[in-house]
């Protein structure tokens, strides 16, 4: 017979137990009430946001996401996430090579050193938080 957790009250199943839908629906509504009182708190929502750009060459150049993100992540699209190829910054730290802009984040390319977010014909994948 399936016992609760303590907090929330949700079904902890032991394989005995047979799986009626309604104790999924009343744990998903419980969650989600949960998680609702958790977004009042604190107003907020994580909002991530993909999106892949190519290098132009350019020695500085902004990415526009339409808000300022409180984070990015870039990757090459080969995988390499070393100094060289990417980098991650937020509003209250950057880089030579990235940085968080009003409306989105600036990427640059310095043929002579890395670290390199803009290198011409490479593909970039991002993430970033609103």
């Amino acid at each position: 017979m399936a016992t609760y957790t303590a907090n929330y009250g949700l079904h902890q199943w032991v394989p005995e137990d047979v799986f009626v839908r309604t104790d999924f629906n009343t744990d998903l509504s419980k969650i989600d009430t949960a998680l609702q009182g958790l977004q009042d708190e604190t107003d907020a929502k994580a909002e991530l946001v993909t999106g892949s750009y190519s290098g132009n060459e350019a020695s500085s150049r902004t990415i526009s996401l339409g808000f300022q993100p409180q984070w990015v992540l870039v990757m090459m699209q080969n995988g390499r996430m070393d100094a060289n190829c990417g980098g991650l910054v937020s509003r209250q730290m950057s880089s030579n090579a990235l940085s968080v802009a009003s409306t989105g984040f600036t990427v640059r390319y310095q043929a002579s050193y890395g670290p390199y977010t803009n290198t011409p014909g490479q593909v970039y994948h991002y993430l970033a938080q609103r």
